[in-house]
């Protein structure tokens, strides 16, 4: 699976590049930040490229498995992020905190971009943008030679070094300390066990994670105030340790 993360790593990192070499001061230009938004399909695009190398059957099955799902997987696709949005709210509600739920789908990196219309990139540019590539192409080649469990701290791995360029210019990870770092470190890692999850259970669909990856993108990154992403990071790192593969299916063809 080296090339696979290699190919989807330099293709995002290369439409990062110029937001990178800008928030470094490298460059004195100013790039413009749906940059972001580009790279975010460099493991879509590593994936569809190596899926047609292995032949028209492999890249058939790839796009099968993008575009269909079991309908209450879709359903849990959006509902499963929405309902740990909201038992979040509910619990700091609960605590005495504010928070601002009339701000849930704004962004503060693409204002131009409305409710709708970062929506519909959320799920084009980071759902299936990267999980035609994780989930779709590299999970199912890894777990056909090693259990799921090794499988996903491989993938995870890489996921987490695919992020590297965001610490430069992205607003939420660069300002991030080191016990941030860390916090973020176990976010990817409990992620990964939950994507694999929701992959292996809805039969393999791409679909259903993409939309799952965009839902929980989307909530955890609107401007709400108080610790509500922090809680909702918190029930999904507790959910993605604690589910349970062997409720999963692994017998999905690469």
């Amino acid at each position: 699976m080296v090339p696979f993360f290699v190919l989807a790593c330099a293709l995002s990192w290369l439409a990062w590049a110029p937001l990178t070499a800008s928030a470094l001061g490298w460059s004195g230009a100013t790039p413009s930040p749906y940059l972001h938004l580009l790279g975010g399909l460099g493991p879509a695009a590593a994936g569809l490229i190596l899926a047609a190398r292995g032949g028209r059957a492999s890249f058939a099955r790839l796009l099968r498995r993008t575009i269909a799902a079991p309908p209450r997987w879709i359903v849990f696709g959006v509902g499963g992020p929405v309902a740990l949005y909201l038992i979040a709210a509910v619990i700091l509600g609960l605590l005495g905190h504010d928070v601002d739920l009339s701000a849930t789908g704004r962004s503060t990196e693409f204002p131009a971009l409305g409710v709708v219309s970062f929506a519909i990139a959320n799920i084009v540019f980071y759902g299936f943008g990267e999980e035609i590539g994780w989930r779709g192409y590299a999970l199912p080649r890894m777990q056909a030679h090693q259990t799921a469990t090794r499988a996903t701290l491989y993938l995870a791995l890489g996921w987490a070094i695919w992020h590297l360029p965001l610490f430069a210019f992205s607003a939420g990870l660069s300002a991030m300390g080191p016990a941030e770092v860390l916090g973020w470190a176990a976010s990817i890692l409990a992620g990964a066990f939950l994507m694999t999850f929701v992959f292996n259970a809805s039969g393999g669909s791409v679909l259903v994670v993409a939309l799952f990856h965009a839902t929980l993108d989307i909530l955890m990154t609107s401007p709400t105030g108080g610790p509500l992403q922090i809680t909702m990071g918190a029930l999904v790192t507790v959910a993605g340790l604690t589910l349970p593969f062997r409720f999963g299916r692994r017998d999905l063809a690469p």
